[in-house]
């Protein structure tokens, strides 16, 4: 007989965590640093502060710029041959990840 379809499962649970993360986790950094500031420890408390007041934007539109260059590089990433169109998703969204914005954007 066949044995059960655990690895099936668990990817299927994987993608369903992973598409709820995407979904929700952006919105509520937002709601925390925004409307609820005492829930977050003070020293991530701080240094949200700090990286705040070095960009012109508020926080709201700083997450959904990032959600759409992210998307950008994804689709760049799938419309790309096979061979250099993952890796240059995960190195181009490595570097927008770790790169700073700079002071006047």
């Amino acid at each position: 007989m066949h044995p059960p379809p655990c690895f099936p499962l668990f990817l299927r649970i994987l993608k369903y965590v992973s598409f709820y993360l995407t979904v929700f986790l952006p919105g509520v950094f937002v709601c925390l640093a925004v409307y609820l500031p005492e829930l977050i420890p003070p020293q991530l408390l701080y240094r949200i502060e700090a990286a705040e007041k070095a960009t012109p934007l508020p926080l709201f539109a700083e997450m959904l710029l990032v959600i759409l260059i992210l998307e950008v590089i994804r689709e760049a990433g799938l419309r790309m041959p096979q061979s250099l169109g993952h890796s240059v998703s995960l190195v181009s969204g490595h570097h927008s990840a770790m790169l700073p914005l700079p002071p006047g954007l």
